[in-house]
């Protein structure tokens, strides 16, 4: 930011005094009188005193230019004709090629006809030199979200267990909406039911804290439906580089005998840690007291519980989990989603 000059400027006065003579006006003298006069010396007259100058009004001290605020260059995101990405700051453009200073230190020349395009980019996380993106699933653990809301227009679309097909879409950036459908179901005929969705509504409270509620149904051929009313809280990062999601609901059956046969409850505790740019690891524990477990023995929870851990592969636009399912502790199941981030 330019500051303006301002000089104060001191005016000088001088006020200089005048000396006056004093006028002697001389007497008619007798010859006597004269005689005796001229021994006598006359006692000079004194002289008024100078009247002295006054000191100069001195100038005040010119104020000083604060010193222009230089602006820091932006940081870019350049991707290349090839796809690849490079980020960092250009801090040379003479018209034909960028000379751009990277976040790890070095500095690297390209020649403008290679860049596909170039964006500003506002905070980035650089861990050991390497820039970490966003993670495209940081509202999601695996079955559970979490209380990161997607922000409008941001979409995905994941396939589970490669049967099952859900998409999500941000409606604002406080409310999301997800839709799928269980695939070998299609060819069960067109009077069953074969959807299920739900409706998330999240907000940041405050750095690193997130609070989320929403309802999630289930209807699938095999004549079994439900609804779920949950709420959460997610502690962590925005980026999803880590976080821990504690939620809870309840289950309430649709068209079956009994309507509580689902638990009395609904607990999820999940999470997912970054270890690098293109990796994580996530779990996900799932309680529901009210449910007889008949899989595990006495030595279990007394109860359904679910348990799942897995590697996430994290890609620019996407990512694949793979891992095991763990049912009441004793049975394991090979889990595999794959997930598009469809981005704005």
């Amino acid at each position: 930011m330019k500051v303006s000059l301002k000089f104060i400027l001191g005016i000088s006065f001088l006020c200089l005094g005048t000396s006056q003579g004093l006028a002697q006006t001389a007497p008619t003298e007798t010859p006597a009188a004269a005689e005796a006069s001229s021994a006598v010396e006359a006692a000079p007259a004194p002289a008024a005193p100078a009247v002295e100058a006054a000191p100069a009004v001195e100038a005040a001290p010119a104020v000083e230019a604060a010193p222009a605020q230089k602006t820091r260059p932006p940081l870019e995101v350049i991707v290349l004709v090839d796809g690849s990405t490079l980020t960092g700051i250009v801090v040379l453009d003479d018209g034909e090629k960028l000379t751009l200073r990277r976040v790890d230190g070095s500095t690297s020349q390209i020649h403008k006809s290679f860049i596909a395009s170039r964006k500003v980019k506002g905070k980035i996380k650089v861990v050991r030199g390497e820039v970490w993106g966003q993670n495209p699933m940081r509202t999601r653990h695996l079955l559970a979200p979490s209380a990161l809301p997607l922000r409008k227009g941001e979409s995905y679309l994941s396939l589970k267990q490669l049967t099952i097909l859900e998409g999500g879409v941000g409606l604002t950036d406080n409310i999301a909406i997800d839709i799928g459908s269980f695939l070998p179901g299609v060819f069960m005929g067109k009077d069953t039911l074969n959807i299920f969705g739900g409706v998330k509504a999240g907000y940041k409270v405050q750095d690193k804290l997130f609070v989320a509620g929403g309802m999630f149904f289930l209807a699938l051929p095999f004549e079994m439906g439900l609804v779920a009313p949950m709420a959460g809280i997610t502690y962590g990062e925005e980026t999803g580089d880590w976080q821990v999601t504690i939620s809870g609901g309840r289950a309430f059956g649709l068209n079956v005998e009994d309507p509580h046969g689902f638990g009395t409850a609904l607990i999820n505790i999940s999470g997912q840690f970054r270890v690098s740019n293109s990796g994580a690891l996530v779990f996900e524990n799932w309680f529901i007291p009210g449910t007889e477990d008949e899989v595990s023995d006495d030595d279990g929870w007394g109860f359904l519980t679910l348990h799942t851990v897995l590697f996430r592969k994290i890609n620019k636009q996407s990512s694949w989990d793979l891992g095991f399912i763990y049912v009441s502790g004793e049975l394991a199941l090979p889990y595999f989603e794959y997930s598009w981030f469809l981005g704005e």
